[in-house]
């Protein structure tokens, strides 16, 4: 069986590459220019999540 430490470092790759994938494929903007547009925009894609 692992130690504690062994699993606190797995666990911490796992989270940096989650990270790094979702910043990498992210679908929605995070600052966007016009708030408007991007309700719009992303609105149907929201009520989905939710």
């Amino acid at each position: 069986m692992n130690n504690y430490g062994d699993i606190i470092y797995n666990v911490r790759l796992i989270l940096i590459k989650f990270i790094e994938y979702e910043y990498s494929n992210r679908i929605v903007l995070k600052k966007p220019i016009s708030w408007y547009e991007w309700f719009m925009d992303n609105y149907d894609f929201i009520y989905d999540f939710i």
